[in-house]
């Protein structure tokens, strides 16, 4: 009959104590070999998920495989993430999933950060594109070309036509400031599509995220 859960871990530890020393004759021996197939092999999944789970954090330990109909948000849609460097509250996508619960979030401009990061439901946040096109349209009456830049950025990034973020876009790319941080962000691609858009009448980045519209909608 198997021996107790605790027995059988005690043996797992042992057994791997002796594994550092394979020229052991009581490592190798016949009836040690027997010992192990018997209790040791089968309890160590079982240790090894026990283990994992009592030194993960608390909201880290339940159970994996999530259905992705069943998470809160989907790939692709805009969010604002907590980053682990400062916790402050960043522009981001859904850009996958991770087990337990997490999403792996891609940041709309990563300055000084991984480009990715697994993050806890928790720590997202939907995406409010009105008050990033409100914050661009305020920088701009204040001359802040920079930021106004930034914010409208952000907004076409993350959800495609929201208002006039294009025609704005378009105008700011004329200060010599705004040329050289769009080339530091690497922004040729998307100034090119936001060109293409603007010649066409018609915008080629529709929106990413039906939530997100639905909640961020308009000028004002």
């Amino acid at each position: 009959p198997p021996l107790p859960f605790f027995v059988s871990a005690l043996l797992a530890l042992c057994d791997a104590a002796l594994a550092f020393i394979p020229s052991s004759p009581l490592y190798r021996s016949p009836a040690v070999h027997t010992l192990r197939s018997r209790t040791v092999a089968p309890v160590l999944p079982s240790l090894l998920r026990t283990a994992r789970r009592s030194a993960a954090p608390r909201w880290l330990a339940q159970e994996d495989d999530i259905k992705p109909e069943d998470r809160a948000y989907k790939i692709g849609q805009a969010c604002d993430a907590e980053w682990i460097g400062d916790n402050g509250w960043y522009a981001a996508e859904i850009f996958g999933y991770w087990k337990e619960g997490q999403y792996d979030i891609k940041w709309a401009d990563p300055q000084g950060m991984a480009p990715t990061q697994a993050t806890h439901p928790n720590a997202i946040r939907p995406f409010d594109a009105r008050s990033y096109y409100r914050f661009g349209l305020n920088a701009m009456d204040q001359e802040d070309f920079d930021s106004a830049y930034l914010a409208f950025r952000t907004v076409y990034k993350l959800v495609g036509a929201f208002g006039d973020t294009e025609k704005h876009i378009a105008t700011l790319i004329k200060q010599p400031s705004v040329v050289q941080i769009a080339a530091q962000r690497g922004d040729g691609e998307l100034l090119a599509e936001l060109g293409e858009s603007l010649e066409s009448g018609t915008s080629t980045r529709p929106a990413r995220s039906s939530v997100v519209r639905t909640e961020a909608t308009g000028e004002g």
